[in-house]
């Protein structure tokens, strides 16, 4: 096997071992098998946008204070945890619970905001 196949093979296994259950990476191996209206499906797809319109505002909060000459080492691990905590949430988000997903859409458009508003 030459040095190319290697580092590809090498790559896919890192892709598999990312993809796997409960890493807080990936969500695809938790759906479960569903027929989605196009309605059901961009609902889902605005949830999961708005996590990661939180997590994006938690970057932009980290980056902010990274840049400060004495970064707070609080905000930095606080707004890290945040992120990790909303990486789990999102991976809880089930696209067939319509409930859980109208109200993740209300929550965390509503977190996004205060998070840049500095509220959060």
């Amino acid at each position: 096997m030459n040095v190319a196949s290697t580092k590809m093979i090498d790559t896919f296994q890192k892709e598999i071992t990312m993809t796997t259950p409960g890493n807080g990476i990936s969500i695809t191996h938790a759906l479960e098998p569903h027929d989605w209206s196009n309605e059901e499906t961009a609902a889902y797809e605005a949830a999961i946008e708005a996590v990661n319109g939180v997590v994006g505002a938690y970057s932009a909060r980290i980056a902010a204070e990274e840049a400060k000459p004495n970064p707070d080492r609080t905000v930095l691990k606080e707004a890290r945890a945040a992120q990790a905590r909303l990486a789990r949430e999102r991976e809880a988000l089930r696209s067939s619970d319509l409930e859980q997903i109208a109200a993740a859409r209300q929550r965390y458009a509503q977190l996004a905001r205060e998070v840049r508003g500095g509220a959060a």
